[in-house]
């Protein structure tokens, strides 16, 4: 079987080829193969929220855009003798007749998918399926008449529980940089996930620019690289965190943020994530010289312990 990879992304069609509808849905479909699957899948918060699904290093999500008003999404519930039996399902029309989507249909039916689909003018996106119970592409239709030039996918998962609202990233470039021993985050318009370096001492943010109205309820993700002297977040004006809880960007942590306003962060609950394959075989501390205590990752919850 071809990764998803090869095929890439898939583009917009032209109004020629998709007989005059406008593309206005954009999908991202994630096969299963390309999910790390040694780090625990994300778990949804109160507000069913979803943190960011962790791939395979070098793994990519490709966009696909489907024809405006294909995209539906339905769920049937049924009680049977014993159990209730839920089946959702979302189909979506792709338009055109191009190697990609030729190439797809053929490496790629009744593969297993987590899908990401967001509605072009929204900043919302939601996901369906899970790394255990995914979508799986359980029907193509291609057509080529006078009507359109499309295939029809559909795809099908059978379990009690229906999409979540995505705030991870999309993982599609790699992360913006944050200058070593920084004190501000600059925000950069379409870069969703940050990664902060190691520093030569352990430093404190302490402001948030770059942020504009347009940014205003969109979602970043800052990714930890630290082994000695990490960022320090604390709980502030700039920053809100859960329960005032400070996080420190050590290797293999990371944390979303909704952007509120100009100048102020807040910290989607749940969203803190722990690589622990990192800390397995190691006893991994960080000093930290403002508490005068040390941080001991193994705890995993960016408390300073003495």
């Amino acid at each position: 079987m071809a990764p998803i990879g090869n095929i890439g992304n898939l583009k917009l069609a032209p109004d020629k080829d998709t007989a005059g509808r406008k593309l206005s849905f954009n999908v991202w479909l994630i096969n299963t193969d390309q999910v790390d699957d040694r780090q625990l899948f994300p778990t949804p918060n109160i507000n069913r929220e979803l943190g960011t699904i962790p791939l395979l290093p070098g793994e990519l999500m490709h966009r696909f855009q489907a024809i405006d008003d294909t995209l539906k999404e339905y769920t049937k519930g049924e009680r049977g003798e014993l159990t209730t039996e839920m089946t959702n399902s979302l189909e979506l029309v792709m338009g055109g007749d191009g190697r990609q989507l030729y190439d797809f249909v053929e490496q790629h039916a009744g593969d297993k998918f987590i899908i990401i689909y967001q509605n072009s003018e929204e900043t919302e996106r939601y996901i369906a399926g899970s790394y255990r119970k995914p979508m799986i592409l359980r029907n193509t239709v291609r057509k080529r008449d006078r009507e359109a030039t499309a295939i029809t996918f559909l795809f099908k998962n059978r379990v009690i529980s229906l999409p979540k609202i995505y705030v991870g990233s999309i993982i599609n470039q790699a992360p913006q940089n944050v200058p070593v021993d920084s004190l501000v985050l600059n925000l950069v318009r379409g870069k969703e996930q940050y990664l902060i370096p190691e520093n030569t001492a352990i430093r404190t943010l302490v402001s948030v620019t770059g942020i504009t109205a347009d940014m205003y309820g969109r979602y970043i993700e800052l990714i930890g690289s630290s082994t000695t002297y990490p960022t320090k977040i604390v709980s502030g004006y700039e920053f809100i965190l859960i329960d005032n809880v400070p996080w420190y960007s050590t290797h293999g942590r990371s944390i979303i943020f909704r952007i509120l306003d100009s100048n102020t962060l807040v910290e989607v609950p749940g969203t803190r994530f722990f690589d622990s394959t990192i800390w397995e075989s190691s006893d991994n501390i960080v000093y930290d010289t403002d508490e005068g205590g040390i941080v001991d990752d193994n705890y995993g919850d960016g408390i300073v312990h003495d």
